[in-house]
């Protein structure tokens, strides 16, 4: 068809894991300029900061699946790599990510997600062997 073009979208998803957690100092200098930011629109340049740091340690473990956009027009056509492995933060890094931005409305941008969808047939794999309790 004329004048149209299918894309597939990639997506990696980091988990995040909130417990009594020291800081990450990986994330100090990304969550201290957060205030720069504050508003829609607003900009800030970050140097210093190394995202493979900010990464969990093990990038080889990941599920994947063939999902969606998770805002409108929530299109399926997203390919999600999400990895095995998490982010460590403290409750206190946590609170400053989910209370530091603004939306239009100047309304903080927290528990802004798309609720859980059905399967509808979709498969979730993995690239790994899963073992229970391999993460204790």
């Amino acid at each position: 068809m004329a004048g149209w073009s299918l894309f597939t979208h990639a997506q990696c998803c980091v988990s995040l894991q909130v417990k009594d957690y020291p800081e990450n100092t990986y994330y100090s200098n990304f969550i201290s300029h957060l205030a720069d930011i504050k508003y829609p629109g607003h900009s800030t340049t970050l140097t210093g900061l190394d995202i493979q740091d900010m990464l969990p340690e093990n990038l080889q473990h990941y599920y994947s699946y063939q999902g969606s956009l998770t805002t409108p027009p929530c299109t399926e056509n997203v390919h999600w790599f999400v990895l095995a492995d998490s982010v460590k933060l403290s409750r206190t890094q946590v609170w400053k990510l989910e209370n530091s931005l603004l939306d239009h409305s100047n309304k903080t941008i927290q528990n802004d997600y798309r609720r859980t969808q059905p399967l509808n047939r979709r498969v979730v794999e993995s690239n790994f062997v899963y073992l229970p309790n391999q993460g204790e």
